[in-house]
């Protein structure tokens, strides 16, 4: 009975409209409520307005919208909907002006967005699930097109852990390399299995990278080369250094592109991340060699919501 209470009272504030804010799952048991409280008595209509991209809406139904929502705010209604649909209404606007050459739409769907921002307030039912990141919603523009600096930059990170396992396998008996454990050496072709054990570690992934470098096993022009292992190894390289980077022409875009994704995989630390905090600690599937058992999973340490465990006898 709160959803109601606070739904009645906003109205007292002002002519305003109650938006309550529900998961979806709840939508029609949240529906069913308002109505038998607010719809009585208390003359309350419930107004429940779904959105997204596949409606379709003209400037007279844009309109019309408008007109609705500002009367349901002079008679007290209550604005049922669900967080995706609230996005869709935010986005929908952006994506026709993006879209429409003419803007009709757009502009006044990003006006009703404006009016809504001062004369609506929110009441947000399960706030935990609704603002969850996973509510997200991303509207595509445009054609599609590949990703930056692809397929480089998966051929970068494949050189990369290729060159790094050769290091680690003809280095094992040096003491720089101590804090590297290799668990398990795989056949050709497959990373070894590798633990690092301290952050220590971090000087002689700049050693790696700086000897690779030098040696020029990234075809890096000799001009950039003493450039290009300052911009990689130092958390802040000159400005000099970094208007060079930047200034690489667009026949060595492969250069620039091999430049900056070799700084965030060491310089950046994910590549020290990766081997030291992120653990696979599930396998994925069907595993004869490890149990009979097999769980599905979203992800890596994510196992699916209807995921029943069971511990084998």
């Amino acid at each position: 009975m709160i959803v109601p209470i606070l739904a009645t009272t906003v109205r007292e504030i002002g002519e305003v409209v109650s938006r309550v804010i529900v998961p979806r799952a709840q939508t029609k048991q949240q529906f069913q409520i308002l109505r038998r409280t607010l719809t009585g008595l208390c003359n309350r209509p419930i107004v429940y307005l779904p959105f997204n991209r596949q409606v379709p809406i003209d400037a007279e139904s844009a309109t019309t919208i408008r007109a609705y929502l500002e009367r349901c705010g002079k008679s007290g209604g209550v604005w049922l909907c669900e967080p995706e649909q609230i996005l869709s209404l935010k986005l929908l606007g952006l994506d026709r002006i993006i879209c429409d050459s003419q803007q009709t739409v757009g502009g006044q769907l990003v006006d009703l967005q404006r009016w809504l921002h001062q004369n609506s307030r929110d009441i947000l039912d399960e706030s935990d699930e609704v603002l969850h990141t996973r509510q997200q919603v991303i509207y595509t523009v445009g054609e599609q097109g590949d990703l930056d600096g692809a397929p480089l930059r998966w051929e970068i990170v494949q050189r990369l852990l290729a060159l790094f396992a050769k290091h680690l396998l003809e280095h094992t008996s040096e003491e720089s390399l101590s804090n590297f454990l290799i668990e398990e050496t795989k056949k050709t072709g497959a990373f070894p299995h590798v633990r690092i054990q301290s952050y220590d570690s971090r000087q002689e992934l700049h050693r790696f990278i700086i000897k690779s470098l030098e040696d020029n096993e990234w075809a890096l022009p000799q001009h950039l080369r003493r450039m290009a292992i300052e911009f990689v190894t130092t958390e802040t390289p000159s400005q000099s250094t970094q208007n060079a980077i930047i200034a690489c022409s667009e026949d060595e875009i492969r250069v620039r592109q091999t430049i900056l994704c070799l700084r965030g995989l060491i310089g950046a630390d994910i590549l020290l991340n990766g081997l030291m905090e992120k653990r696979w600690r599930v396998h994925y599937g069907l595993d004869l060699k490890r149990s009979p058992l097999a769980v599905p999973f979203r992800a890596k340490d994510c196992p699916s919501a209807r995921s029943e465990f069971a511990i084998p006898t």
